[in-house]
């Protein structure tokens, strides 16, 4: 592979075209990523501009949430202290809060 998108441009393309060809609407929304992993995100957007993906929601890296390093025990997923529902419902409202999506992904 030559880049971080090649494996989810083809699998993302293929979700998007049959949601299209069947009436569905398709969103991408990225998950919410440790602050410890911010140059990571940053270096890789010109490959991500480069992507399929881009296509789909162009705006993608620029909606990242970046969560504090404090609340990880590994940087990449939150702690046993920050993994209860109503923390993970103000991580949801943080990062979909105004978008359509929100009221299906929340936890009720």
């Amino acid at each position: 592979m030559t880049d971080c998108f090649e494996l989810a441009d083809i699998y993302v393309s293929k979700i998007y075209e049959f949601c299209e060809s069947s009436g569905v609407n398709f969103y991408l929304y990225p998950c919410p990523v440790c602050e410890s992993r911010f140059s990571d995100t940053e270096n890789m957007k010109s490959d991500f501009e480069n992507s399929k993906l881009y296509t789909v929601n162009p705006q993608y890296m620029d909606m990242i949430w970046y969560y504090p390093s404090v609340q990880t025990e590994d940087n990449v997923h939150f702690s046993a202290d920050y993994s209860d529902r109503d923390f993970l419902n103000e991580v949801i409202k943080q990062c979909f809060g105004d978008k359509e999506i929100y009221e299906v992904i929340r936890f009720e």
